[in-house]
């Protein structure tokens, strides 16, 4: 078990991901923060671990900005942060996530995926997903669905008071859920 709290940092074009956490029981706590430029994501949460990101900006990350993909099954919370410029080949340039996820307060712009994958800003297919007063604007899957956002297989999704513009995809530019 380990629990890191990272404040007033910059963690910047590293060669792999700005942070690793990884185990069930690891705890991560990102405060007033910019994770920029990595080679690989900004965060990238393994195994069942928990992140927190606040007022902290990720952006230019070339796997996205929080990977919390992969049979993870973590749980991530991002609250009045920025994600821009992330990339990913696959599903979600802003946030991957196959865990539960929390998004609040916060802007999501101009994130993309780079292959025939979906969900630009944010890909979810973990178990449950709140997404909450953010604004989605110009995130891209191109060649697929949801440019902003891309839902499947989340058993529960709330989604309230957000703003989705400019975000493009060839199905669902803003949002596009998924049944399958």
């Amino acid at each position: 078990a380990g629990t890191l709290t990272v404040n007033n940092s910059i963690l910047s074009a590293n060669v792999a991901s700005g942070i690793y956490n990884h185990g069930a029981n690891a705890v991560l706590a990102v405060n007033n923060s910019t994770l920029s430029d990595n080679a690989a994501s900004g965060i990238y949460n393994r195994y069942g671990g928990t992140v927190t990101v606040n007022h902290s900006t990720l952006s230019g990350n070339q796997e996205s900005g929080i990977y919390n993909c992969g049979r993870s099954g973590g749980t991530v919370t991002v609250n009045h942060s920025t994600l821009s410029a992330n990339k990913r080949e696959y599903g979600g340039g802003g946030i991957c996530s196959d865990g539960t996820l929390t998004i609040s307060n916060s802007t999501l712009s101009d994130n993309s995926v780079t292959a025939d994958y979906s969900g630009g800003g944010i890909y979810s297919s973990g178990l449950t997903a709140t997404i909450t007063h953010n604004t989605f604007f110009r995130n891209a899957a191109r060649s697929s669905c949801g440019g902003g956002m891309y839902i499947t297989g989340a058993a529960t999704v709330a989604c309230h008071n957000n703003t989705l513009a400019e975000n493009v995809a060839k199905w669902g530019g803003g949002l596009c859920v998924d049944g399958n």
